[in-house]
């Protein structure tokens, strides 16, 4: 709202970076990789919290990239923008986790297929496959599981998740 009043200021930049910024994440940890952020062991994850502050921060930072493209805020938007799209995309893998852990199968396959679909190119991208694959053999649909296992072994031929079992990494404490 701020911007429309003052489009001939020569750091209006500065304000939708500032926008930008109100998200909460400690950008000032950011370092070449946008999706890198240092933290606490014990904190929580920022793809864990509600996104919707995300979303908007997001948004700031777009109107910074398409309105002043060429000002010294840009290349910085672009990055945090990247950043953000990483965080949502690990936010929507992980309630498909957690879909997946409560036994919805399905909706943790629809869930981790709609983040292919939205987010491409993004590093929670892996997990999300994995976890369709999983939900598809909890589902029975061997078909899809082969499928979803193929694009796995093709797009990341080195996985962490190729053969593995989500089963005993999610359910290790329980003793029954």
């Amino acid at each position: 709202k701020y911007l429309p009043e003052s489009p001939k200021y020569k750091a209006v930049g500065v304000l939708g970076m500032e926008l930008g910024l109100e998200w909460g994440g400690n950008w000032a940890t950011i370092v070449d990789q946008p999706h890198f952020q240092l933290r606490p062991l014990w904190a929580q994850d920022l793809s864990e919290r509600d996104q919707k502050a995300a979303k908007e921060s997001f948004e700031s930072l777009r109107e910074v990239v398409t309105r002043f493209p060429g000002s010294r805020y840009a290349p910085d938007a672009r990055s945090r923008m990247t950043y953000i799209v990483n965080s949502l995309a690990a936010y929507e893998v992980h309630v498909a986790r957690y879909y997946y852990m409560r036994g919805a199968y399905l909706a943790a396959a629809n869930r981790a297929q709609q983040a292919l679909q939205d987010f491409r190119g993004v590093p929670a991208a892996e997990e999300a496959l994995f976890l369709m694959a999983a939900s598809y053999d909890k589902l029975g649909l061997v078909p899809l599981r082969d499928d979803a296992q193929r694009v796995l072994k093709t797009n990341y031929p080195r996985s962490e998740w190729i053969g593995r079992d989500y089963d005993e990494k999610a359910r290790w404490w329980r003793l029954w």
